[in-house]
């Protein structure tokens, strides 16, 4: 084992050694923090310890864990999500705790140097452009005119292909000029599941 120094500087230490450079709460203690980085950039990921020094403590580290919906009772599968959550940790590292995201056919709004998500470019209309995913999936458009509530369900449209682009696209007519819109689109399987909301986009109508 290695003296944590500088790569120039490592200096070879008698067997057998172990060097705990994380601290109470996580991450790693300051006054080591620069040199243990510069030795292996991986250590700013290490988990905390708890208040037993370097003994590991549940929940002072944490790890993502992506999890199709469609396995939840709320979207049609048979399991609830304290029970995915038992699961989990029966399979990770004593002291980690899964943080649970959602995967799926989940509606994302298009984002590249030339696609807005959404925008307003001609009176009284928003563009909105969301990426193609299943296309046995239809999607529901919700608005609102306030960012987090009054939503109502505006249309459920197929996706539609623009040539050449990577997106589905549909503009929203019939809006009030100088009015913020605000929009969240959902995925609609066959089954007529329907899937985790995208992220509320908002836009003023030119």
């Amino acid at each position: 084992m290695y003296q944590i120094d500088p790569p120039e500087v490592r200096t070879k230490l008698p067997e057998p050694v172990r060097i705990d450079i994380r601290e109470f709460g996580g991450g790693i203690d300051p006054d080591q923090e620069d040199s243990a980085i510069l030795s292996n950039a991986k250590v700013a990921y290490f988990p905390g310890v708890g208040p037993g020094g370097g003994y590991e403590y549940p929940k002072y580290g944490s790890t993502i864990c992506y999890v199709p919906y469609t396995l939840l009772t709320t979207y049609g599968g048979e399991l609830y999500e304290d029970i995915i959550r038992q699961r989990i940790i029966k399979h990770m590292v004593g002291g980690e705790y899964p943080i649970i995201r959602l995967t799926g056919v989940i509606p994302e709004w298009t984002f590249t140097d030339s696609i807005n998500g959404i925008e307003s470019i001609i009176p009284k209309q928003a563009i909105l452009n969301w990426y193609i995913e299943d296309p046995s999936y239809t999607f529901n458009i919700y608005k609102s005119v306030f960012k987090d509530s009054g939503f109502t369900l505006y249309s459920n449209v197929t996706g539609t292909l623009i040539p050449h682009t990577p997106n589905n696209t549909l503009v929203v007519t019939g809006l009030t000029s100088g009015i913020t819109y605000y929009f969240y689109i959902t995925a609609l399987s066959t089954d007529g599941i329907e899937s985790p909301k995208s992220k509320t986009l908002g836009v003023k109508i030119v």
